[in-house]
């Protein structure tokens, strides 16, 4: 998607390699994480509502 794309996207707007690489390995730090924490939080809503209703 566009995380297999990002490095050839950023050579044609940044024409410099070594900035290109930063930027790109920066992009899948952050997606990494957002998708971490993104899954926590969705994880622990599901739960409580569960729980509610299971205890309810």
């Amino acid at each position: 998607m566009i995380i297999s794309q990002a490095s050839p996207i950023a050579q044609q707007q940044v024409h410099m390699m070594a900035i290109v690489g930063k930027m790109v390995g920066l992009l899948g730090i952050f997606n990494a994480a957002g998708r971490f924490f993104w899954g926590r939080g969705i994880l622990t809503i599901s739960a409580v509502l569960a729980s509610i209703f299971c205890f309810i």
